[in-house]
């Protein structure tokens, strides 16, 4: 039995295939087999990723196929507007290509996808993995200041280091900079844009 998606994974997969949509409306315009370019398409691909919370994941690993989406996707329109452009100045006529074969096409797509390089998916890759590492490193060190803070008040800490990444998650999406701070009795994690805190 397949593994469900998660909410994010799903939001790839979903703009994956609209991209693959997109590159297939515009391969048939060029082709003749359309009679406009699928503009309204590619807009509603681009407020997707503009909406998108995917270039901020937590995971690196989905951070990095979201910019690998956004660049192939920015190599395919920087093809199409060239291919346009020609088309306008008169350089090229669509109806050269009606009932072609789809090869001289594609190889046209296989040539955009390769302007990023391994080397560069490698640098970013690399970039994501330290980022991912200081996150994770910063997250124990605050536990443990949450642990410790505890202890002073006399109170056991009977949340792991999981479940507290977990419940700190959705503070790191608002600020990247927390403190444990002892409030009113309580203990509770305080960002720069926090008034209130979070009580533990």
């Amino acid at each position: 039995m397949d593994r469900e998606l998660s909410p994010e994974e799903q939001e790839l997969h979903d703009l994956a295939r609209d991209i693959e949509i997109l590159r297939t409306r515009y391969d048939q315009y060029f082709m003749g087999l359309e009679k406009l370019p699928p503009e309204r398409l590619r807009a509603k691909v681009n407020k997707v990723i503009i909406k998108s919370d995917l270039g901020t994941a937590r995971r690196a690993a989905l951070r990095f196929r979201f910019t690998r989406l956004v660049q192939k996707l920015r190599s395919y329109e920087s093809m199409w507007d060239r291919m346009m452009r020609e088309i306008e100045t008169g350089k090229r006529k669509r109806e050269v290509l009606k009932g072609a074969s789809r090869q001289p096409v594609n190889r046209r797509y296989a040539h955009a996808e390769s302007t990023a390089s391994t080397h560069k998916d490698q640098e970013m890759m690399a970039q994501l993995a330290r980022e991912e590492a200081s996150q994770q490193d910063d997250l124990s060190l605050l536990y443990k200041e949450f642990v410790e803070a505890r202890k002073k008040m006399g109170k056991v800490t009977t949340m792991d280091e999981d479940a507290f990444r977990r419940k700190v998650a959705p503070l790191r999406k608002k600020t990247k900079q927390l403190t444990v701070q002892i409030r009113n009795g309580k203990v509770v994690l305080v960002g720069k844009k926090d008034l209130k805190g979070k009580a533990e």
